[in-house]
């Protein structure tokens, strides 16, 4: 019996160090992949630009976080359909279509990260 709970702790530790890890972004959907290739082609952003999923109102889904101030967050459902700004935009507060995505979204899997330097302006 014992080594039975050994085996079945150790599978669940290593299905726990597995879990926060980005995937392959090969595995992600073509729609996902060609905006991620825009954001490489497209100059660095601060904060830089990211891509997370969740599992939201029991569906996959991913948010594309804010890149600055006052422009709304998108989250996008499995498809690449746009399905609300859960926040961000003058208010912070998105478009209030999803208010409750951060209180409800569960299994936060970054997916990937723009990992570009932001090159400083030259010195004058």
């Amino acid at each position: 019996m014992m080594p039975l709970t050994i085996a079945a702790l150790l599978a669940a530790a290593t299905l726990q160090v597995g879990a926060g890890e980005p995937p392959d972004t090969a595995t992600l959907p073509p729609w996902l992949r060609e905006r991620i290739a825009a954001f490489e082609a497209a100059p660095v952003t601060n904060p830089p630009r990211s891509v997370v999923r969740y599992v939201y109102r029991d569906a996959t889904v991913y948010l594309i976080p804010a890149r600055c101030c006052d422009i709304p967050s998108q989250l996008l459902d499995a498809d690449g359909e746009r399905l609300c700004a859960p926040d961000g935009g003058i208010t912070g507060r998105g478009d209030g279509r999803c208010a409750d995505f951060h209180r409800e979204a569960r299994g936060r899997t970054p997916v990937w990260r723009d990992a570009r330097e932001r090159t400083p302006p030259p010195k004058r």
